[in-house]
């Protein structure tokens, strides 16, 4: 899926039409140094070649071209470790703290984010299944915000750390029942305190 920021401005999520995107220079993230005068073919939402805009395939009579000048384009960024939604303490909130204002306050996270480069959030661990209802909500266009792949709720044994963010398991029943539970919440993953 082709994904894409200019200026740190959404200006397209999933791109079907071909498009050819010229920059000063491109990082494709393999490790090689930045390509110059490059350009980047993106064809039915997927990149079919980065590099140098000389050695680039022919372009396609219907491919738009988008003209970066001398920017550098790069691949989008992935945050490893996020926690959109604050488990607790909106102080921002003129006396609120609900977990609904939390949510929405992730959502803002999730803007900022992407405007910054972001695409991809590895979400491990958030209140009961608020971060699936977040992944839910940019999966279907109503927030702006990177992909989210999402642990839930956060697995401790009873009192440990995150105990009241609704994964609490004890012994290796309890874990299993509660890994199970969480999977099919809608978990990506697991997390483990």
């Amino acid at each position: 899926e082709f994904r894409w920021l200019i200026g740190c401005v959404p200006v397209g999520e999933q791109v079907s039409a071909p498009h050819i995107v010229r920059a000063g220079a491109v990082i494709d993230g393999t490790g090689r140094p930045p390509f110059r005068d490059a350009a980047v073919h993106v064809e039915n939402g997927r990149i079919t070649y980065a590099g140098p805009a000389a050695q680039a395939p022919p372009t396609p009579p219907d491919a738009a071209t988008i003209d970066l000048g001398d920017r550098t384009l790069l691949p989008g960024l992935i945050d490893c470790h996020a926690h959109p939604v604050p488990f607790r303490g909106l102080d921002s909130i003129a006396g609120e703290d609900t977990p609904e204002l939390r949510v929405l306050y992730g959502a803002q996270v999730l803007r900022e984010a992407l405007y910054s480069g972001v695409t991809t959030f590895r979400d491990c661990g958030a209140p009961h299944t608020s971060s699936f209802a977040l992944r839910a909500a940019v999966d279907n266009g109503y927030v702006p915000g990177p992909r989210i792949v999402a642990a839930g709720p956060i697995m401790c044994p009873s009192g440990g750390h995150g105990h009241d963010l609704g994964g609490e398991a004890d012994g290796a029943d309890g874990t299993r029942r509660k890994a199970r539970l969480i999977f099919k919440d809608g978990a990506d993953f697991i997390k483990v305190t």
